[in-house]
């Protein structure tokens, strides 16, 4: 339940919620992100029918908590229109926030997901009743052990003191699974950047829609790049190139 503001314009307050009661939800007269941090809110923001913008791409100044929490709610004046809600929440947050928000491409190490022999029989077509857009997607993994003791949040930030530095550990181990369906290649790269240290840029040629399934067993000891090849046919290789990343100024 959305509490609406008799204002028109963008209102942002400290959230309230918990983490599993955060929400997005919208009508022809509101847009409400509630419960997200200001990473999540702008993921969502500049998010495309192929899925979220990817979180390790946004930059915020120190300032920012990152684990800080807001409610974002966007009321339609007359004549504005839900499909201009993006462009409409950006300002709102620029406001609020007294930054400047704005793309800026990069060249950038990246891994190029390829598909050099096509669609291999491991990605399905998706069946023409699945309905439009991206069902879902799940993947796991693990972080080196703590000596078999359960981390502090303190001893945590010591071994991994940056977003950088433990998406770099992870990458050294196994995503265990993804599932995807009626999905694009594009939202596929999108679940195996959320887990490793750099851009994954897609690079198939496959412009469909399909259902994915990466399985696997994380402790016969297989790299993520032999298992997309051997289970999906498809080539996870490190290269270069130029992408989109959001950086916030302010």
């Amino acid at each position: 339940m959305v509490d609406l503001p008799r204002a028109y314009g963008v209102h942002i307050s400290h959230s309230r919620k918990k983490p599993h009661e955060s929400g997005d939800t919208g009508t022809e007269e509101y847009w409400a992100l509630q419960g997200y941090d200001l990473k999540a809110a702008l993921s969502r923001v500049f998010g495309a029918q192929d899925g979220q913008f990817p979180q390790s791409r946004i930059e915020l100044p120190s300032r920012f908590d990152p684990s800080q929490r807001y409610d974002f709610v966007l009321v339609f004046a007359p004549g504005q229109r839900s499909a201009d809600r993006s462009g409409l929440m950006q300002r709102g947050i620029e406001r609020h926030f007294k930054v400047t928000i704005f793309l800026e491409r990069r060249m950038t190490d990246v891994y190029v997901l390829s598909a050099p022999d096509g669609q291999s029989p491991a990605i399905r077509d998706a069946r023409d009743d699945a309905g439009s857009g991206f069902s879902g997607g799940s993947f796991s993994f693990s972080l080196p052990a703590f000596d078999d003791v359960a981390p502090t949040p303190e001893s945590f930030r010591a071994r991994f003191p940056t977003e950088a530095s433990w998406r770099k550990a992870m990458t050294a181990t196994s995503i265990s699974s993804i599932s995807m369906a009626n999905g694009t290649m594009e939202e596929f790269c999108r679940s195996l950047e959320e887990a490793l240290d750099r851009p994954v840029v897609d690079e198939t040629g496959l412009a469909g829609r399909y259902d994915v399934d990466l399985h696997g067993d994380r402790e016969d000891g297989a790299t993520i790049f032999k298992r997309v090849r051997d289970e999906l046919g498809l080539m996870l290789t490190a290269d270069r190139r130029e992408v989109p990343f959001i950086v916030v100024r302010g």
